[in-house]
């Protein structure tokens, strides 16, 4: 009991700075806005060389020559047209350098696996992340993934990394202190985060000090992240689809306005509340056209219509409508084949369209 109080009061005396670390940020940005551009620096900084401040240095050099759009549709271009990107979607190629300053640990010893004659960390690619923050000129946020897993800093094996830019955030701390909070509350996952100086240099000739970031673990099912049980690799979700209770753990996240083609739009649904999100684990290669089995149809329709039904009896079906409120994602509709059959009218109006016909009769 005791352990767990000094825990509580730890995480209370952390948010509470926190919270004097967020008033202090939000005095500081407005300040800023109303004299320029947010964030942006009043004097030009000179590039550092060497790892300065005794944090690591990252040198990202940018190829800009290889501008094309790739067999999967991925498309390339320079420094600028990434930045200006709004959703991502073009990146840009090049390789990684970290520089340590004497004496630096970190969270342990890193493993890299550097190309043999560059002695560089070579991208698959790097382009931009984020959605409010992306919009912010001054100061832009990255995504960088590897063509081979890296170990940086001992924060274990994975493509995927993170470059927070920490905008909004003048002590460049937030972050970090949350992360550190979520481990010392043993939380199943929580990211860790390494600052870092970050320097951009692009084949065209531009050099540019970015300033500091934070280098984070990105959340992604893997070993050394969100370990939740994967689908076997020599099975598809599609084959594991016939099964009703589909075993294995599920990565859910926000799909943003700004989300790329990383995330398949078809695995995209809506809440009652109207936020979206997608499924980013397990991944579905499938289209969007793509017709489910009969075992799939069945597992739907018993899910959503509690009844099981998977096709319409037309001397049974009365056109109520019921089912159209049953299912959550509003996939099931009515349609009239002929709509001028059930044309509502007054009791007057049905005498003056149907007397003529009775008058007839008699």
């Amino acid at each position: 009991m005791a352990l767990k109080r000094k825990v509580w009061m730890m995480s209370a005396a952390v948010l509470v700075v926190l919270m004097v670390l967020a008033l202090f940020s939000l005095f500081a940005f407005a300040e800023e806005e109303g004299n320029g551009s947010p964030g942006a620096p009043e004097t030009s900084v000179a590039v550092p060389e060497k790892p300065e401040n005794g944090i690591p240095l990252v040198i990202i050099n940018i190829d800009e020559t290889d501008l094309n759009t790739d067999n999967k549709g991925d498309q390339y271009g320079t420094i600028d047209d990434m930045n200006g990107s709004p959703d991502h979607s073009i990146r840009c190629k090049g390789s990684v350098q970290v520089l340590l300053p004497e004496g630096y640990e970190g969270y342990g010893e890193s493993e890299l696996k550097a190309d043999k004659e560059s002695g560089q960390l070579i991208l698959s690619y790097i382009r931009g992340r984020g959605n409010s923050t992306w919009m912010i000129p001054s100061k832009k946020p990255y995504k960088i993934k590897f063509e081979k897993k890296q170990d940086l800093f001992g924060m274990g094996k994975s493509k995927e990394w993170a470059l927070l830019a920490n905008s909004m955030d003048m002590t460049l701390m937030k972050n970090r202190i949350t992360g550190w909070l979520g481990s010392q509350m043993d939380m199943p996952f929580t990211p860790q985060m390494i600052p870092v100086d970050v320097v951009m240099k692009g084949s065209r000739g531009s050099v540019s000090y970015l300033g500091s970031y934070t280098l984070s673990e990105l959340v992604a099912v893997e070993e050394n992240r969100v370990a939740v049980k994967e689908l076997d690799s020599g099975t598809s979700s599609a084959d594991e689809a016939d099964d009703p209770n589909i075993t294995g753990g599920y990565l859910i996240s926000i799909y943003g306005d700004g989300q790329n083609d990383d995330e398949p739009r078809n695995s995209v649904f809506m809440t009652k509340g109207g936020v979206e999100y997608f499924i980013r684990e397990p991944s579905y290669e499938g289209d969007q056209e793509e017709t489910l089995t009969e075992a799939q149809i069945k597992t739907e329709a018993s899910r959503c219509l509690k009844c099981g039904a998977t096709t319409v009896d037309f001397n049974k079906c009365v056109g109520c409508g019921l089912c159209t409120t049953r299912c959550e994602f509003d996939a099931i509709h009515l349609s009239r084949d002929l709509p001028a059959c059930s044309d509502m009218h007054t009791a007057e109006e049905m005498m003056k369209l149907v007397g003529p016909y009775a008058l007839k009769r008699m």
